[in-house]
């Protein structure tokens, strides 16, 4: 098992930008450990690419990585993944306990059940590294397969199963709508209400529905930022230049509000199960019988646009604790409501315990046009042989990413449209959001073959 892809990050182009000080990182150290203070990290990333997933994988391996004597004991990192179905637990948990069950078995029986349908192989190394933190508790022989230099890193199912979610968007009438929900209720997909049974946080329903209208009966809760965000990704509209003002929004809605409703069951379903895991976890924790203080964080990695701006995703997960610590009927579970909810809010200051939520987005390298600004890479579009063309593109950019001053590949990249408007100026767009696209943005050369050799470092 390759523990470690710190490594691999060196072999290719790429610069993280950070929101907050409007440039690259200056430490990949000090990134990793500001990102080791936050209870949640949401990663939006594009499926299956072998660049973001080398990312990923070096950062669970650098969050998850022990610092403190008896630290393992007290920590857990829980990795939530959209490629997997809430009902793909057993087969996780299967994945994670049997040592006889490695990732080709995991991968076999995944494509067995082929609701998903997402590509695994490139995430064979990162499941393979959580799966041989929790495999030696398993085995007779724990020399081999146990792994004392992080803590335990569990693997969850994080969405709603594709074929049940696209059967929303099917529905012809409220009674089928209801009979769909039903089902979400009965399986805890989604927060059922009421005196039911059916789910441990019965209040979360309140924030499930939208009822601000008297015929809106199973019209999922959303907001109109996250509405327009929906409608650029399908329609390829701008949402960082000014506002256009003869843009009909009526008729916008009109055609994308089935397909908003599609992608809300999916952002619900993953929010209300990162929602009870948080809630278990912070229930543990407070018990009198609970002899060492567990500080449990969160990876949460699904597609950008399931969490970009902080809406969808992260945005239902608010929705979701605030209702359980307004309206649980029970006192010490509003209490713990409370408590999570602060956590995941706020980065609380001078604690030992991570705290607040943090995002990490990606951007393709050849969307920010640096082949139109940047002279060498002008040029080298210049040579007739395409093939030789390709080959000058490629050394130019690592000759930009390896020997130039930092600043100067960081400064084109930031003064490129796609990054300054998403990243530093998302406020004042026609789009007005809130928050920027990601508090750190991953931008990487895409191209697989352009890798950096030791030679050229």
């Amino acid at each position: 098992i390759r523990l470690s892809s710190t490594e691999d990050m060196n072999t290719f182009v790429h610069k993280i930008l950070s929101h907050r000080t409007r440039s690259a990182i200056p430490s990949y150290d000090e990134f990793i450990q500001h990102i080791r203070k936050h209870k949640i990290v949401f990663f939006g990333e594009f499926h299956s690419e072998n660049r973001i997933v080398t990312f990923q994988k070096d950062l669970i391996s650098r969050m998850a990585r022990i610092q403190n004597e008896g630290e393992a004991e007290k920590r857990r990192l829980h990795v939530v993944m959209e490629h997997f179905s809430v009902d793909m637990q057993p087969l996780l948990h299967k994945f994670q306990t049997t040592p006889s069950f490695g990732f080709e078995n995991l991968k076999k029986e995944y494509e067995a059940i082929g609701t998903e349908g997402h590509d695994l192989e490139p995430y064979r190394h990162l499941l393979e590294l959580c799966r041989s933190t929790t495999l030696s508790n398993h085995c007779a022989d724990k020399s081999d397969v146990g792994n004392d230099d992080y803590c335990r890193i569990y693997l969850h199912g994080g969405f709603i199963p594709r074929p049940m979610a696209a059967r929303l968007n099917k529905c012809q009438n409220l009674e089928e709508k209801r009979q769909l929900f039903e089902e979400t209720f009965d399986k805890d997909i989604l927060p059922g209400g009421g005196s039911s049974n059916r789910s441990k946080y019965p209040a979360m329903n309140r924030s499930l529905f939208d009822c601000s209208e008297k015929d809106a009966d199973y019209v999922l809760r959303g907001t109109r930022p996250h509405f327009k965000l929906i409608e650029s990704l399908m329609s390829g509209r701008d949402l960082y230049s000014p506002c256009d003002e003869d843009e009909d929004e009526d008729e916008i809605d009109d055609k994308f509000s089935r397909l908003f409703q599609a992608q809300l069951i999916k952002d619900h379903s993953c929010a209300y199960a990162i929602a009870k895991l948080m809630l278990q976890h912070s229930a543990e924790s407070s018990m009198p019988s609970c002899s060492k203080l567990i500080a449990d964080q969160y990876l949460v990695i699904a597609g950008y646009g399931h969490m970009k701006h902080y809406l969808g995703v992260p945005e239902c997960l608010e929705g979701y604790l605030k209702a359980e610590t307004l309206y649980d009927i029970d006192e010490k579970k509003r209490e713990i409501g409370m408590n999570t909810l602060t956590n995941y809010l706020k980065l609380l200051e001078g604690t030992k315990h991570p705290s607040g939520a943090i995002m990490i987005g990606c951007q393709m390298l050849y969307e920010t046009y640096l082949e139109d600004v940047y002279q060498p890479l002008m040029d080298a579009g210049e040579i007739e042989n395409d093939d030789e063309e390709e080959v000058a593109k490629q050394q130019t950019l690592r000759d930009l990413y390896l020997k130039k001053p930092s600043e100067v590949m960081e400064n084109l990249l930031l003064e490129s449209d796609i990054i300054k408007g998403a990243l530093l100026n998302a406020s004042s767009g026609s789009g007005r959001f809130q928050s920027p696209c990601a508090d750190y943005l991953f931008v990487y050369d895409e191209d697989d073959d352009n890798i950096i050799s030791k030679e050229d470092r």
